[in-house]
């Protein structure tokens, strides 16, 4: 039967990609979100700690009930 209701796991990832599209220090990293069940899971690399950190804090701010946070952060020296 078809369900008319939005796929909101798939919004939810909309959102955060959107999120990070204009943030100046994660818009060009190399960061995947997959949501299932309200619950964000990060993955890819990012350059600093506090890019880590930030990319699930706007997971978070969006909408996810839970994230989790496997990005790893550049060994390259980064900013």
């Amino acid at each position: 039967m078809y369900d008319p209701r939005p796929n909101v796991d798939f919004a939810l990832a909309e959102r955060i990609g959107t999120r990070w599209f204009w943030s100046s220090a994660l818009h060009n990293q190399d960061i995947e979100v997959l949501v299932a069940k309200g619950r964000a899971t990060l993955t890819g690399t990012v350059a600093t700690w506090l890019d880590r950190e930030q990319a699930a804090y706007d997971a978070y701010s969006v909408g996810a009930r839970y994230v989790d946070n496997d990005l790893l952060v550049s060994t390259a020296g980064g900013r």
